[in-house]
């Protein structure tokens, strides 16, 4: 894992410009650390998607459901970015784990 330098708490996602990504099987999410301004890309795994009841099988509804979680998502990826920092290549990756935290 790549450190972040900082105390970046604040993931801004911007999910107008959600893509589905076939190849990762994940939702990307381009995002900016609200603190810094850095823009990051989120990748939501399809096992988190999965562990907020989000049906994955059709991506269009897929990508339609996930607004109503939205707080939910930018709380885990701020907890994410404070204990593991950014993954190689600047991304930051959210996954079922990250949503057993209480989010």
């Amino acid at each position: 894992m790549v450190e972040w330098p900082g105390p970046n708490t604040e993931v801004g996602l911007l999910p107008e410009l959600a893509r589905w990504d076939g190849r990762r099987n994940a939702i990307i999410v381009p995002s900016i650390l609200l603190r810094s301004r850095h823009q990051i890309e989120c990748v939501i795994s399809q096992a988190a998607l999965a562990s907020l009841g989000i049906d994955t099988d059709e991506r269009s509804t897929c990508l339609k459901s996930i607004g109503q979680h939205w707080d939910r998502i930018s709380a885990a990826a701020a907890r994410r970015l404070l204990r593991q920092g950014l993954d190689p290549g600047g991304e930051l990756r959210v996954i079922a784990e990250d949503f057993a935290d209480g989010a």
